[in-house]
């Protein structure tokens, strides 16, 4: 005689809780997979579809097939990586920012800027950026300032802040100086997005300049003073070509980075006075000299790196 056993309704429950719950962990690993690691630290896809999200939302991207959908994964997994490397430095010496000291450098953004925050949040959701992910890039920035600032000492002779100032005032062959103002945007931003805002007349230059720009007089609105447009590189005068006094250039790239120019003035070099204008001149090379200095610092970084590419 065969003999049938029947199953408790609440074991069946049991099960099919424990069986879901499997269900959801699986999918949850699918969603989560690793797409790359750099020195034991993982990047998910879930993290990386977030930031190819805020590329796409904000206009920064927009890939037409896999091919450039690919690429872009690639170009945010990149930044990724680098960012990582710069927080186990920062950490490694002990780097630590407040979310304080990045409320400050906030407040000073908008003070310079002449907007309010709730402006400011408006115009990174234009910009396809969360307010949590401007104050954690905000804080990176800081990090970066920090660390090299505790790595090498950077020194400005007067001889250079005088060459620096006959530069800028001496005669050029044409005659022809531009008052130049310069956006250097960081990794997953694209000049022709940004652009677009400015002639929009959503954002100003200078406004998107000290907001997103990663290049020198960013802090005072991409100012780069008067410069010779002979003196300029081949890709900057051919983005400059038909560009009038308040108009904004084509992009270009500035030693890899999506760029833009506008023309503030063009006229004769103006006399200038070596007095007034030394702070500013010594403060430009510092901070071009830092910055070369960190380009270099983080080649080496992830020359050293142990990186796997999984996407």
């Amino acid at each position: 005689m065969i003999r049938r056993f029947s199953v408790p309704a609440a074991i069946l429950l049991c099960l099919a809780v424990i069986l879901g719950a499997a269900s959801a962990r699986a999918a949850e690993f699918v969603a989560d997979r690793i797409v790359a690691v750099a020195n034991g630290k993982i990047i998910t896809d879930y993290d990386l579809k977030q930031q190819v999200k805020m590329a796409i939302d904000g206009g920064y991207a927009n890939p037409a097939n896999a091919e450039e959908m690919h690429a872009l994964r690639r170009q945010i997994i990149d930044q990724l990586i680098m960012d990582i490397l710069l927080e186990q430095e920062a950490e490694r010496y002990g780097i630590k920012v407040s979310d304080a000291d990045v409320r400050a450098a906030i407040n000073g953004i908008m003070e310079k800027t002449g907007i309010n925050e709730e402006q400011l949040r408006k115009e990174l959701v234009v910009q396809g950026l969360t307010w949590e992910k401007f104050f954690e890039n905000k804080r990176l920035e800081i990090k970066k300032r920090h660390l090299v600032s505790g790595l090498v000492k950077v020194v400005v002779s007067e001889d250079e802040v005088k060459q620096a100032f006959e530069a800028k005032h001496g005669k050029s062959s044409e005659g022809e100086y531009l008052h130049l103002r310069l956006i250097v945007l960081p990794q997953g931003m694209t000049a022709s997005a940004v652009r677009q805002e400015i002639e929009s007349g959503k954002l100003t230059f200078d406004k998107a300049a000290t907001l997103y720009s990663q290049g020198p007089g960013a802090e005072h609105g991409g100012d780069l003073g008067v410069v010779a447009r002979t003196d300029l590189a081949p890709d900057w005068r051919n983005a400059l070509e038909g560009v009038k006094v308040g108009g904004v250039s084509k992009p270009f790239k500035a030693q890899g980075f999506d760029a833009l120019l506008m023309i503030d003035s063009v006229g004769e070099a103006p006399q200038g006075d070596f007095e007034l204008e030394k702070e500013g001149l010594y403060e430009d090379l510092y901070n071009k000299k830092m910055e070369t200095f960190l380009k270099e610092y983080l080649d080496k970084l992830r020359e050293k790196a142990v990186i796997e590419y999984r996407d």
